[in-house]
């Protein structure tokens, strides 16, 4: 079974809604989390796929599901 800390489960539920079209804040309330620390966990993201925006994010998400 997989354990799943609090904490792993909120950046299962941000790697899904940052693909909407939802404000930042929108997130952070859906999350409850701050603003800023929703800010930290996207800025993390992108680094980690060298993407700038969330643009650049989807375009390597459907990169990837395409050679999956």
């Amino acid at each position: 079974m997989l354990n799943l800390e609090a904490r792993d489960f909120s950046r299962v539920r941000l790697h899904k809604l940052i693909f909407t079209e939802d404000s930042g804040q929108e997130i952070a309330d859906a999350l409850f989390i701050s603003r800023r620390v929703l800010q930290r966990h996207v800025a993390a993201i992108y680094e980690k796929t060298g993407t700038k925006s969330r643009v650049g994010l989807f375009r390597i998400y459907h990169k990837v599901r395409l050679e999956i």
